[in-house]
């Protein structure tokens, strides 16, 4: 930086004044406390969450929030608080500390399915199940799971499972936060069996009750708000709740966590909401504008939009489970022609990495009803697909079938 800054005196000028904003995309760093302080002692400008606030808003704190302000949350247990220091490279104090874990399990004295997670995970890295928690060996394997996808070993938790006496099955609610204002509309996840996300679905608020009570989603959007002004967020946050059935039939909605950057599939629910000019929400410039004192815009509900697919890009064959068996190449572009209702769509070209993430790109699909969203993604998976050298991909195929069947097409 201080090198860039001596050949351009204009940035020079600008870091000066404090009019330079840096904050890194939607990866983990966008929710670090450390970098943040980190940005501001360089002198640029944090547009993201105020480090106190995003350090008590972690999974653990989060859920502490939870329970002091009366939004429900699945029944947990701290491992490891987030200062917790080990040297997992030494395998006497990795072993100790894997002891310490299952100590911890045992001791809550349950057989109730749970996760093991990380503070730090996300996409399915840093969760492991545990339908047995009483059986030290199934728990030493959960533990082992996450300390080696995270190498780390702060900010450990056990979770309990939900709707383990239903038939097993939930969606995700996403909610944003602007501060402590929930904005319109909600964001529905479908899950793999490995807990990753397939699609993220977001519904103008008179179609939410598509998969839970008006009730229960404007009880949920209190409690967000809630959480959100006893931690002080003052900026845009995503809460993150379970919505499902209960054996007896009864809708249920559990909060697991608050993501305190802007998501990928942002755009689910920001495409939902125009300004009073008609204009579509932006939401990393709207951080910048936060950051430089605008107040937030006011927003209203879009006239034409009222569902907005965000769907994922992976190069591989899916099986009946949802597992995905990726396959080699290398991505040179996207192929098919401009389809109207896509107002947004990202192709990361080069080699297909099996060490990092496997999300190639996404598309975002608007309609103005559920049907129509879902013709509009059967057109999409068969006109536009990546351009790969390499293996082929049934991943595309699969897609289709989802957004073809009749199960689905119905809610």
């Amino acid at each position: 930086l201080n090198w860039l800054c001596s050949q351009d005196h204009g940035l020079n000028g600008h870091v000066k004044s404090r009019q330079v904003c840096f904050m890194p995309g939607w990866s983990a760093f966008a929710e670090s406390s450390e970098a943040a302080r980190a940005v501001d002692k360089l002198g640029l400008v944090w547009p993201g969450t105020e480090p106190v606030a995003s350090e008590k808003l972690e999974k653990i704190g989060f859920k502490r929030f939870c329970a002091e302000t009366g939004a429900p949350t699945p029944p947990f247990v701290v491992l490891s608080e987030e200062d917790l220091k080990v040297d997992l490279t030494d395998p006497a104090a990795k072993e100790a500390c894997v002891q310490d874990f299952i100590k911890a399990v045992l001791g809550m004295k349950t057989s109730e399915k749970g996760l093991i997670k990380s503070i730090h995970g996300g996409g399915g890295k840093g969760t492991a199940h545990l339908d047995n928690p009483s059986d030290p060996a199934d728990v030493r394997a959960s533990v082992e799971k996450v300390l080696n996808e995270m190498n780390r070993a702060d900010g450990i938790y056990f979770e309990q499972k939900v709707n383990t006496k239903g038939d097993g099955r939930f969606y995700q609610l996403e909610l944003e936060v602007d501060g402590t204002t929930v904005a319109q509309g909600g964001r529905f996840v479908w899950f793999n069996s490995r807990l990753q996300k397939v699609v993220e679905i977001g519904l103008s608020d008179d179609l939410v009750p598509m998969f839970m009570p008006a009730d229960l989603y404007q009880k949920s959007r209190e409690w967000s708000a809630a959480v959100a002004k006893k931690a002080n967020n003052n900026t845009r946050a995503t809460m993150e709740a379970l919505v499902f059935q209960n054996e007896k039939g009864e809708f249920e909605v559990q909060f697991i966590e608050c993501n305190r950057r802007p998501q990928v599939e942002n755009e689910a629910l920001a495409l939902l909401q125009v300004d009073s000019a008609g204009n579509r929400r932006y939401t990393f410039a709207e951080l910048m504008m936060r950051a430089k004192g605008y107040p937030a815009p006011n927003f209203k509900e879009s006239k034409d939009i009222k569902v907005v697919l965000h769907a994922r890009w992976l190069h591989g064959n899916p099986d009946s489970d949802g597992n995905i068996t990726y396959q080699a190449g290398s991505i040179l572009g996207m192929s098919g022609p401009r389809l109207d209702f896509i107002p947004a769509e990202l192709m990361a070209p080069g080699e297909i990495s099996f060490t990092s993430d496997p999300q190639l790109g996404k598309a975002v699909i608007t309609a103005g009803s559920w049907e129509e969203m879902c013709d509009r993604a059967i057109t999409y998976f068969t006109m536009r697909k990546p351009t790969c050298l390499g293996s082929s991909s049934t991943y595309a195929q699969t897609m289709y079938n989802l957004f073809a069947s009749p199960q689905f097409r119905a809610g």
